[in-house]
């Protein structure tokens, strides 16, 4: 078992919302914050009333437009540089924040120096996802594969097995889910926030190897997360940019020359995966995945091969 979790003070916190046509889920992410936390809410030039919604429901929180959409990572940037808090939390707008779990992940990271925290995340299911495995392009490519889900063995999905004892003591992992966590203001000055290099996905791998202290797990809190629900009614960008951003990720972790090798694997990963589909299109064989989000995944990795890194950040 983990040790007693420990409930921490909230008027130290900041809770910051990054929207992007999220006004159908943003109600209940608002209302399930305790009225002790300041609340930042940042609007990535939405097309709908997000964040007038967030404002009827929370007057007292700040509110910021982006005339244009600056991605994930910089929207929080907008965020926590509005935010007055010693501690910031990075909440999205469709995670339900459940009884004390603020409190007990800033608990946690007051023992946790110059470390970023999550907590457990519920799916729609009720289900605890798994905490993600150190990312290789390897495990990546092998998710890109036909049937790759049937014959992969447990692991190979880029997640920890169920019987990890961190699922149950939390602990260093190398990173938590997005959807959820809390820093210092202090390191995200230090390391210079967000790396905006990345428009979408890989933000918390990239902060997990920017701090000294790395990610950590507290299975005590726990959050429902409904699950991408703003890139689930754009599931192309979405696809795109996730395989973008991983190609990213290694030409920063790697190195340009292991990066574009990392590229080219999965490259020739979704190029297969293509192939795959047409066979069984002419088959009449039914398929998981689309030859639409294999061609998305395929001009992903390429748009990351090309992408200029204009940050400076590495790891």
């Amino acid at each position: 078992m983990p040790p007693q979790a420990i409930v921490a003070n909230l008027a130290q916190l900041s809770v910051v919302i990054v929207l992007y046509d999220s006004a159908d889920v943003i109600d209940g992410c608002i209302a399930t914050l305790p009225p002790e936390v300041e609340v930042v809410v940042v609007d990535n030039a939405s097309a709908d009333d997000g964040l007038e919604r967030a404002i009827a429901l929370r007057p007292d929180s700040s509110a910021l437009r982006s005339e244009r959409n600056l991605g994930f990572g910089g929207g929080c940037n907008l965020g926590w540089h509005a935010a007055s808090r010693p501690y910031v939390a990075f909440v999205n707008p469709d995670v339900r924040v459940r009884d004390q779990a603020l409190s007990i992940l800033l608990g946690r990271l007051e023992a946790e120096p110059h470390a970023m925290v999550g907590p457990a995340l519920l799916d729609r299911s009720g289900a605890t996802r798994r905490c993600k495995r150190r990312p290789t392009a390897l495990l990546d490519a092998i998710g890109l594969l036909p049937a790759a889900a049937r014959w992969a063995p447990v692991g190979w999905d880029g997640k920890l097995g169920r019987a990890d004892p961190v699922h149950e003591a939390g602990g260093r992992v190398p990173t938590v889910e997005g959807a959820c966590f809390i820093l210092r203001r202090s390191d995200l000055e230090a390391i210079g926030g967000f790396d905006e290099d990345f428009f979408l996905y890989y933000e918390e791998e990239s902060l997990a190897l920017r701090l000294a202290g790395g990610a950590v797990y507290e299975p005590r809190a726990v959050v429902e997360h409904s699950g991408a629900a703003s890139t689930a009614r754009a599931s192309a960008l979405a696809t795109r940019h996730l395989h973008r951003s991983r190609v990213i990720f290694y030409r920063k972790r790697d190195g340009e020359l292991r990066g574009l090798l990392s590229g080219l694997i999965l490259a020739l990963a979704a190029a297969v995966s293509m192939l795959s589909a047409v066979v069984n299109a002419a088959l009449r064989r039914p398929r998981a995945r689309s030859l639409a989000d294999d061609w998305h995944a395929l001009r992903g990795v390429l748009q990351g091969v090309a992408a200029p890194l204009r940050s400076g950040v590495r790891y």
